[in-house]
């Protein structure tokens, strides 16, 4: 769920070093898809497109069902 993955982003987010590396599993799923599984689950992937424009992060890659982030800054 969204709620959870969101949680667990911000309980954690402070623990990464700046230039570190943040993954989400199950993240890249289209934002219209219907029920089933395709690359990601909706909480995860909910959060990774917020985060695009969050000025903390970037994206590096996106591979089948995993986002790669790194942290700009605090």
């Amino acid at each position: 769920r969204y709620e959870a993955v969101k949680k667990d982003f911000d309980d954690w987010f402070r623990c990464v070093r700046v230039g570190g590396f943040i993954l989400f599993h199950d993240s890249c799923r289209p934002e219209n898809m219907g029920t089933g599984y395709n690359r990601g689950w909706p909480g995860p992937s909910k959060l990774v497109r917020e985060l695009k424009n969050d000025p903390r992060v970037e994206i590096v890659e996106q591979v089948h069902s995993v986002t790669v982030m790194k942290k700009l800054n605090e």
